[in-house]
């Protein structure tokens, strides 16, 4: 799991944190809308950050979301 978490962030920096945490937040608090009502969400909170990458901040979140499935099943024992 640590791993995981440190192949995915290590290479990232505070700016492309920033979004991605936003994208965190928005797409954990969104009770629907997807991709293109997060990112607005995203632009709304955080007007310095442009839209396509606000975009692929909500696109990471989903990717690593579906990659992370199978390390939590495994650390969980399923």
């Amino acid at each position: 799991m640590i791993s995981f978490v440190a192949r995915k962030f290590g290479p990232k920096g505070v700016k492309d944190l920033e979004k991605i945490s936003t994208a965190l937040y928005v797409t954990k608090t969104m009770e629907e809308g997807g991709c293109d009502a997060g990112t607005r969400k995203i632009v709304g909170l955080k007007p310095h950050i442009l839209y396509e990458e606000a975009r692929e901040a909500v696109h990471f979140v989903d990717e690593m979301f579906r990659e992370a499935a199978p390390v939590i099943r495994s650390v969980a024992g399923d």
